[in-house]
């Protein structure tokens, strides 16, 4: 399961190429300009140069550059920082790129120029990016290059937040350019920050600057009204933008159980890019893949994401250990980091920049404290669980929000089983049917609705038969709660008779929604095999996170974003997080003889209901 050791040389990273680079419009082909947009019109081509032109035009953009980078010509430098570019590698691209000289022809050096300023606005080196495009609008030596070069200065200014204009005004060393930052920003501020901004511009830009200029700017400042609503606008990414998306997968050889997991929510992530991409013609996803367990370990993976890729923001790795040790660079760069699986309740503990999808411990005890109190209105409850485990922490939380929502915890039993043999005979007398089957002298019965089973781990179904066997053998009718534990179960008929019993859980595949039948459809046509449920599981990860980028068009809103969308339906599970940063969406399913369904308020009352009614006839 995952990714294969050779991935580069295997047929996944030529799909890659081409579903996220040959539908590319992306900066690299705006920085081809008149003849070099078909360089043998301006200039012979070397035999060697040929080849590489092929590689770049069919997207092997790496191996282009590496033969363009062995041709000592000054097109062929510039081909070699553009083939960098078109790969995401910038700082490759910019080291090429400025190699090109002043003295080049002018298409050359001025194209040269014109893909440095779109490695540095990928780069988010917003101030660079706009004295080059400043220049290139003014006095580059054709008019399409002057018009490409000024839709993009504007384009930039409008879409840089105030915090990235700071920096760019501070990292601009042209007067012209932070003048055009200052003026751009008026429309988002209200009139104490306009002003304050017009006193950094006064204290930095050069006194040559035409002072009735800053004299209207000062005069529009004041003008400004004293308070902005609070509402959040988007401001769309310039044309051609490369949004830059890292996977930390860890890859497995064939043979190992776990390689269908992360070729699974590889391949799931990739639909949803190319899904992406077929939506938005001049704004397209490249994704970037590196091993978290490597030797260098998952920090050497944030890294290459940070520095060499200027990632946006990483999907995975697969499980928390890789996770903790990912977490604290992710935040050190500033990088959302999503595991798709991990779900260690102290993961983003103090972290901002860590979101899981996976629901914790906590949030599984809290959905069915509410499912027990709100939906099944039952006032009394019960809990046994297993000390230092995090099915502990289920059980904490379980309580605290049960009794918050106004239920009674009757007992509450968090024990160290497995240091007693995984004795559980004194703690379910108190939940028997009757007095007849406990000693009175030690248990005293008391009104118990349900009962959470919150066990986790391998001894969980030990501990969960054991204590069902005793219930049975005290004729309890007490409801059983559970989490997933509770699925793997094997309930025999007399159990499904006594009890009610259900469970949370993650994930809901529905196999007659047309949506999961066209994802089967299209998943096998790319992979020639059926999508297992950790493809379905990356494609709504990658689903969720490329909508919501879809929306905000900027990454840097991403943070933000991520913990306010609204809930988000995905083919195997919803994703909703509710302003925090663990997913919450979990499902409730009810244990039956004829299979495991999703729970059914209606059909739940309506058979309690007639239940009640034969009581009370049979009482009669």
């Amino acid at each position: 399961m995952g990714i294969n050791k050779t991935f580069e040389s295997r047929p996944i990273m030529r799909i890659l190429s081409i579903l996220t680079f040959i539908f590319i419009f992306s900066f690299s082909s705006i920085a081809a300009h008149d003849g070099l947009k078909n360089p043998s019109a301006t200039y012979q081509l070397s035999s060697d140069f040929q080849r590489a032109l092929e590689l770049y035009e069919n997207s092997d953009f790496l191996e282009a550059a590496r033969l363009f980078s062995e041709i000592q010509t000054v097109e062929a430098q510039l081909f070699t920082g553009k083939s960098y570019f078109a790969a995401g590698h910038y700082l490759m691209a910019k080291n090429f790129l400025q190699r090109v000289p002043s003295s080049a022809p002018d298409e050359i050096r001025d194209d040269a120029l014109f893909t440095l300023a779109l490695c540095d606005f990928q780069a988010k080196n917003f101030g660079a990016s706009l004295d080059l495009l400043h220049r290139l609008k003014n006095n580059g030596y054709s008019e399409n290059l002057r018009e490409e070069a000024g839709s993009l200065y504007t384009q930039i200014l409008d879409y840089i937040t105030t915090e990235q204009r700071k920096s760019a005004f501070y990292q601009s060393r042209l007067d012209n350019v932070r003048f055009d930052i200052v003026e751009s920003s008026f429309r988002r501020l209200n009139r104490a920050e306009g002003l304050a901004l017009v006193s950094a511009a006064e204290r930095s830009l050069l006194v040559s600057r035409d002072s009735l200029a800053l004299e209207d700017l000062r005069n529009w400042a004041d003008s400004l009204p004293d308070e902005r609503d609070d509402v959040v606008r988007y401001a769309p990414a310039p044309e051609g933008i490369m949004y830059n998306v890292g996977l930390a997968l860890p890859e497995f050889d064939i043979t190992e159980p776990e390689y269908a997991v992360s070729q699974g929510l590889y391949y799931g992530v990739l639909m949803a890019a190319e899904e992406f991409n077929r939506r938005n013609d001049n704004r397209k996803i490249s994704l970037h893949h590196h091993n978290p367990d490597t030797e260098l370990g998952p920090q050497k993976a944030v890294t290459e994401f940070a520095w060499n890729h200027n990632a946006d923001f990483i999907i995975g790795p697969l499980f928390s250990q890789s996770a903790y040790e990912m977490a604290e660079m992710a935040k050190r760069y500033q990088i959302p980091l999503i595991p798709p699986l991990a779900n260690s309740d102290d993961l983003n503990f103090h972290n901002p920049y860590v979101f899981q999808i996976n629901p914790t411990s906590e949030k599984r005890g809290i959905a069915m404290a509410r499912f027990a109190v709100r939906q099944l209105r039952m006032d009394s409850l019960a809990v046994i669980s297993e000390l230092n485990t995090p099915g502990a922490i289920e059980a904490q939380a379980f309580r605290q929000e049960a009794e918050r929502l106004g239920a009674t915890i009757t007992h509450f039993f968090l024990r160290d089983f497995a240091s007693r043999g995984y004795d559980v005979s004194d703690v379910t007398p108190w939940f028997a049917g009757s007095e007849q089957f406990i000693d009175t002298t030690r248990y005293e019965l008391r009104k118990v609705d349900a009962l959470y089973l919150a066990f986790t781990g391998d001894a969980a179904p030990t501990l969960i038969n054991l204590i069902m066997n005793n219930l049975e053998a005290t004729r309890s009718n007490v409801t059983i709660l559970g989490n997933q534990e509770l699925q793997n179960i094997d309930m025999s008929a007399q159990r499904h008779r006594r009890f009610d019993m259900f469970y949370t859980e993650v994930f809901d595949l529905n196999m007659e929604r047309d949506e999961v039948k066209l994802f089967i459809e299209d998943y096998q046509n790319l992979t020639g095999i059926e999508p297992n449920m950790f493809a379905y599981l990356g494609y709504d990860v990658g689903t969720y996170l490329f909508q919501t980028l879809e929306k905000v068009q900027n990454p840097i809103h991403m943070k933000r974003a991520i913990i306010s969308q609204p809930r988000h339906r995905g083919l195997i599970m919803d994703i909703h997080f509710n302003r925090d940063h663990v997913n919450d969406m979990l499902k409730i399913y009810e244990i039956k003889p004829g299979g495991d369904e999703l729970f059914n308020l209606r059909e739940y009352r309506e058979r309690k209901a007639e239940e009640e009614e034969r009581r009370q006839r049979r009482s009669n």
